[in-house]
């Protein structure tokens, strides 16, 4: 199978359960891994629609834990409210969470709001998802093996 392109890499394929909001769209890869990549789009993400992106996520994950590689090119900075409102709901559902970014500046702030702001699952910034990948599949290989 051929290597896909950064781009080709975040569209889901045929026959994929693709789940959208106004600022982004979601899918599970062939690995369980939920891809997601963001819009430009020219508001960022509401407190409600935050809410409704948690519930649909907590229906996605089930018991489990979910593993996530988000492209986040063209993330808008969320407010207060709705990052609270994130900050409360992953951590019970999130495995792991690679952020993608093609952009060195937005790469950075990500780096810098995740050096200020810990996370209590692991995350990492990359400029590929390739290694963003590579980086998921171990962590999620490491867990079902402790946890069955």
């Amino acid at each position: 199978m051929p290597k896909l392109s950064f781009s080709e890499f975040f569209n889901p394929p045929d026959g994929s359960i693709i789940y959208r909001s106004r600022t982004s769209e979601a899918f599970m890869n062939s690995s369980g891994v939920l891809i997601t990549r963001h819009f430009q789009v020219a508001t960022p993400i509401t407190p409600e629609e935050m809410r409704v992106a948690m519930e649909q996520l907590k229906s996605i994950a089930g018991s489990n834990k979910i593993y996530i590689i988000s492209n986040i090119d063209y993330s808008l900075p969320a407010s207060k409210e709705a990052r609270d409102i994130a900050a409360v709901a992953l951590p019970p559902l999130v495995g792991a969470m690679a952020l993608v970014c093609s952009r060195p500046l937005a790469r950075m702030g990500a780096k810098i709001f995740f050096g200020l702001k810990p996370q209590p699952y692991p995350n990492k910034v990359f400029d590929n998802p390739f290694d963003a990948e590579a980086w998921i599949l171990s962590l999620q290989e490491k867990w079902q093996k402790i946890n069955g």
